[in-house]
């Protein structure tokens, strides 16, 4: 079982990047518009036009990846 998270702790992680808290609220953000259930591509489109439109650069690459053998590349 998870401990549950205080606020101290959540102040240390914003105090490690300062862009924590724009990233945490705009995932909320998304979260709370879509709510659970779409797939992740859905909530990775939104949640990228939420960081653009707070302010926040990010890019996104390809991570090379083998599952039982076989190549693939995830985003």
């Amino acid at each position: 079982m998870f401990a549950p998270e205080t606020q101290r702790d959540r102040e240390n992680q914003e105090d490690k990047d300062p862009r924590a808290g724009a990233i945490m609220a705009a995932a909320i953000a998304v979260h709370r518009h879509f709510g659970p259930g779409l797939l992740e591509s859905a909530y990775e489109e939104s949640l990228c036009r939420e960081l653009d439109l707070g302010g926040i650069d990010f890019r996104q690459f390809n991570v090379p990846l083998r599952t039982k053998g076989i190549p693939r590349c995830v985003l």
